[in-house]
């Protein structure tokens, strides 16, 4: 059966898994309209999103675009000016705030299995969002 296509055992019901289009778009919409946002975009003195974390933003937007089976993140802005992506679906919790130094501070868990770190390179943060 097709990826974009998954049966439920205990219903028999098919849900249709979006392909990575289809929420790519949105996702890109989102980090525009971050973007967007002026200093104090919270009320509490935040910082206005930083161009350059938004430039790796959209270089790892386009990483997960390219993976399969990639869930769509959740995309905030985070009041120090950073942009983060977030997956959590009860069962599993990925954040991932990218700075401006294209720097990835993570926090993951899945299971048993918990760790948080900092790191300079995409692609350990894009094998933990396959694994989810």
């Amino acid at each position: 059966m097709s990826d974009l296509l998954k049966t439920d055992q205990l219903s028999g019901l098919i849900a249709i898994r979006e392909s990575p289009n289809d929420w790519f778009e949105r996702c890109t919409r989102k980090l525009q309209a971050i973007g967007s946002l002026e200093a104090d975009w919270d009320s509490y003195g935040s910082a206005r999103p930083d161009s350059v974390s938004l430039h790796y933003a959209y270089a790892f937007l386009h990483l997960l675009r390219d993976k399969v089976n990639v869930s769509e993140p959740a995309i905030t802005p985070n009041p120090t000016g950073n942009v983060c992506f977030e997956w959590d679906d009860g069962t599993f919790t990925l954040l991932v705030e990218i700075d401006a130094a294209g720097r990835c501070h993570y926090y993951y868990e899945k299971g048993s299995d918990e760790r948080e770190g900092t790191e300079r390179d995409f692609a350990p943060i894009l094998q933990m969002v396959t694994s989810l």
